[in-house]
């Protein structure tokens, strides 16, 4: 699923790029929220489910710092590249792109989610 969620992110970005239309980033605009939301929820979730009981602190710890940055360089990004055209879309569609390809190479190694059958 993340890989899809990474993959769909990507592709959304792009269609937000292309329609310069706010009628259409509405719609989209919630669906890459859902889209992001869900890969947060799948990286904590694994997160958790890899951590021991000794080094979790240290592993959630290391996951928050991580991902902070990454919510930091949402801002960079547009300082980098400034706000209009493709260009700051292009880079954050690689990053997703990138993201994607390595969910791919290392997803049959992260554990399956238990399901509740009560």
């Amino acid at each position: 699923m993340a890989v899809l969620y990474a993959a769909l992110t990507a592709m959304l970005l792009a269609l937000i790029g292309a329609f310069q239309d706010i009628m259409f980033w509405f719609p989209a605009r919630f669906a890459l929220g859902i889209m992001t939301n869900g890969t947060y929820v799948i990286s904590e979730t694994w997160v958790n489910e890899l951590a021991t009981s000794q080094n979790r602190g240290r592993v959630m710890g290391f996951y928050t710092t991580i991902l902070s940055a990454g919510f930091a360089l949402g801002p960079f990004i547009l300082a980098i590249t400034g706000t209009s055209g493709w260009l700051p879309f292009l880079v954050v569609i690689t990053i997703m792109l990138i993201t994607t390809i390595g969910l791919f190479f290392i997803c049959h190694c992260l554990p399956e989610f238990a399901k509740d059958t009560t």
